[in-house]
């Protein structure tokens, strides 16, 4: 089980059997906005001041009961970072409605792509035929190594949901400042302060190859076998640059790139990141998958 910030489209969540517990994106009155990415971006480029909720303690004792009454016998529930949402705190207190053990909550301290395949990897496993300790103990140990880091086109949404400082969101207004953001002891952290949109994109394409081990500097640090999982709100112009001059960067180098993939934004980070986001998450392939 996750939440709809993992970015995991409706065949991913089939085909690997994870249940998606959705956030909801509501306007200035208080009402649901349409819940689909576009609805949203929509809404943010009309000028409409959107926030967020993480779902209802109902919501998770129905998905969790729903779980059970497909025959799960327990449920591994891998969440957004409690330092960015109420939601895995939600969890744990549906969690306490059922048995002892039967509903291990995870924090998984980031957001976005590396939730996705931190929970993915949590699934494959239980596919496999994991026990329920080990399924947790992977989606903690994939999403605890997993980098995540994005660029935004204005950080006036972040700095409206409270994500980041109010001096941050002026300075980057003022003087065309555009930081590369990452996820740090789960919460967003800048990562680098480059000046300009161009740049912005490049060096967030360096950060992913850098953390997929593609560095040139001694002594060289390999994370071993990865996957680069890519995102954006309304920037396809922008996604393809950054994986272009990603894709340059990691050829005739030591990194292990298994796959690079999309995956969707998402309504909620679309309503926090805004339009022109884009986000990579370096993660770390499970010994198992590479074999297989």
């Amino acid at each position: 089980m996750t939440d709809s910030t993992a970015g995991l489209d409706a065949q991913q969540a089939e085909r690997w059997g994870v249940g998606v517990i959705p956030l909801a994106v509501l306007n200035s009155e208080g009402e649901l906005v349409d819940p689909s990415s576009q609805a949203v971006i929509e809404a943010v480029r009309g000028g409409a001041v959107l926030s967020t909720s993480q779902p209802a303690h109902q919501d998770f004792v129905d998905a969790y009961s729903a779980a059970f009454d497909a025959g799960a016998s327990e449920v591994v529930s891998v969440h957004i970072s409690g330092g960015l949402s109420g939601t895995v705190a939600a969890a744990e207190r549906a969690a306490q409605e059922f048995e002892a053990g039967r509903v291990r909550v995870v924090d998984s301290r980031t957001v976005g792509g590396a939730l996705g395949m931190s929970a993915l990897a949590a699934a494959r496993l239980a596919q496999r035929g994991g026990e329920a300790n080990l399924v947790r103990a992977a989606a903690r140990d994939v999403a605890a190594r997993s980098r995540l880091f994005f660029a935004v086109d204005s950080l006036s949404h972040l700095h409206r949901g409270g994500r980041i400082g109010g001096a941050s969101a002026l300075v980057g207004s003022a003087l065309g400042v555009r930081p590369v953001l990452t996820v740090s002891e789960g919460k967003i952290a800048v990562q680098e302060v480059v000046r300009g949109r161009g740049r912005s994109l490049r060096h967030l394409a360096e950060h992913l190859a850098n953390a997929a081990g593609a560095s040139r500097k001694i002594p060289r640090v390999s994370p071993g076998p990865v996957r680069i999982c890519l995102q954006h709100v309304d920037a396809d112009a922008a996604v393809t640059e950054v994986e272009e001059r990603l894709a340059a960067l990691l050829e005739g180098s030591d990194a292990h790139v298994v796959e690079i993939l999309h995956t969707e934004c998402g309504p909620v980070l679309a309503a926090h990141a805004g339009p022109g986001a884009v986000a990579g998450s370096v993660t770390p392939v499970p010994p198992a998958e590479v074999a297989r």
